[in-house]
């Protein structure tokens, strides 16, 4: 597989820059989610952690939430409800925007955390039966060594 094939990111591409009903959209099928495991760098949660507003009611690293367990290697496991995956969504869209405060180096985390989490939650069925389990939100794209 060529560089530039491994470099092409479609859904980022379209995370970047989604329309507002496209967000509306994703909001609306997270809010529909009972509970959804997300994995990451704890730097990565922290970014989200550190640009969230005082109404984010996500796990939280420095409060020693049984909800976030560790993983090898600073990885983290984040047990989310629906409310919780669309804060997430709220928070990583609002923040990642030009226009936003937030430091340009956190912009770009919060565009990954957004296009990651969009790519899972756009998968959501309202319509499916019962006790499909949603796949995890995974934030970890280390190159395969070859």
């Amino acid at each position: 597989m060529a560089l530039t094939d491994k470099l092409r990111i479609p859904y980022l591409e379209a995370a970047i820059s989604p329309s507002p009903l496209q967000q509306r959209d994703l909001m609306k099928r997270a809010a529909g989610v009972s509970t959804m495991k997300a994995v990451c760098h704890r730097d990565t949660w922290g970014v989200l952690e550190a640009n969230a507003p005082y109404w984010f009611d996500g796990p939280k690293l420095t409060n020693n939430d049984k909800a976030i367990v560790a993983r090898d290697g600073g990885m983290i496991e984040v047990a989310l409800s629906g409310p919780q995956v669309t804060q997430v969504l709220r928070v990583a869209y609002n923040r990642s925007r030009p226009w936003a405060g937030a430091f340009s180096h956190h912009k770009v985390v919060l565009l990954r955390i957004h296009a990651a989490f969009s790519e899972v939650v756009a998968k959501v069925d309202p319509a499916a039966s019962r006790g499909q389990a949603i796949p995890p939100v995974i934030i970890d794209d280390r190159i395969d060594a070859e």
